[in-house]
């Protein structure tokens, strides 16, 4: 097939061929088709095969509200102007009233988060069940164990303490917003790879722009 491998072999290959040969194999590490690769201001991926889509990074950004997470560095990011950028916007937090990166209602993220479903934990000292408008459980290395910061028991002891989510409210944490060692990331990225399959399969993306069929091709 003169495959991209058999030219990078020969040592005839200009090294600047090769370089561009490597990035026109690169496609998006999320729906691992599109090649219309977005540079993203956060981390370094020029040159890199872990590498991001436009309308992927859009997808993560609508299913987190407007402000998504960068898959690679786990930044705040948002879309604007047709380009992906940091969210820098710091003002003071209608919620907990600190100064934060705001991500919406001018809330900042944990605000955000933690009052769009308030989650039930179990208070490590008493085992009273709480319910706590704020994401704890982003301090939980697993969904098993005690987070390792404290929050003030209303139900009981009455006592800073550690809590955990109750098992039921486990699968309601966004899968996005979990801790990393959760493992649950993955599980938000097939949610996009799947929509944009869906959207390749239609011929059509939300912009009104027709993708190219495999049998137009010339």
């Amino acid at each position: 097939f003169g495959s991209s491998s058999s030219k990078l072999e020969n040592p005839d290959f200009p090294p600047e061929l090769m370089a561009d040969t490597m990035a026109a194999d690169v496609a998006c590490a999320v729906c691992l088709v599109s090649k219309d690769l977005v540079a993203m201001p956060c981390c370094t991926t020029e040159g890199s095969t872990t590498q991001f889509c436009l309308r992927c990074i859009e997808l993560i950004c609508q299913h987190a509200g407007g402000t998504g997470k960068c898959p690679k560095c786990r930044k705040h990011i948002v879309i604007k102007d047709g380009a992906v950028a940091l969210n820098t916007e710091n003002m003071r937090c209608i919620m907990c009233l600190q100064m934060r990166v705001i991500t919406e209602h001018r809330m900042c993220d944990a605000c955000s988060v933690g009052s769009r479903r308030p989650l039930v934990y179990e208070c490590e000292r008493c085992h009273r069940l709480q319910r706590i408008a704020h994401p704890m459980y982003r301090y939980q290395p697993s969904p098993q164990e005690y987070c390792n910061s404290s929050w003030a028991c209303h139900q009981g002891c009455g006592a800073y303490t550690r809590w955990r989510l109750v098992p039921q409210d486990v699968e309601h944490v966004p899968p996005e917003d979990a801790p990393e060692s959760w493992g649950l990331l993955e599980s938000q990225l097939v949610r996009v790879r799947e929509q944009r399959q869906r959207e390749e399969e239609q011929g059509t993306n939300p912009s009104g722009s027709r993708t190219l069929d495999l049998g137009e091709q010339s």
